[in-house]
């Protein structure tokens, strides 16, 4: 599925870094809430608000932000996606690569 990264720091970083390991294809870019990083280039990423990103070029969300999971999950709320199908919090990609990642990587 061709993912957005909600988190343009540190968090951010780690989850492409982690979604580069088993599905490196999937990002098709970063988006965060504040100003001051927009336009910023992460690995190739230009970070972009998340209201100028159209709906149609990306399928899941990952919220990078522990933190701030609460708010950017409700911000997606607000936005129409509906969390565990179009968004999930880094936390539940993690369970999943720790689960199923290494028989992944064992297999390829």
């Amino acid at each position: 599925k061709r993912t957005l990264i909600f988190g343009a720091g540190a968090a951010g970083r780690q989850a492409l870094e982690l979604l580069r390991r088993f599905a490196p294809a999937s990002v098709v870019g970063i988006v965060y809430n504040d100003p001051g990083k927009h336009g910023l280039v992460i690995a190739g990423y230009t970070v972009a608000p998340f209201a100028a990103v159209a709906r149609e070029t990306y399928d899941v969300v990952v919220i990078a932000s522990l933190p701030g999971r609460h708010a950017i999950g409700a911000q997606l709320d607000a936005a129409g996606l509906v969390v565990d199908r179009d968004y999930v919090v880094i936390g539940r990609v993690e369970q999943w690569f720790n689960c199923l990642g290494q028989d992944v990587l064992r297999a390829a």
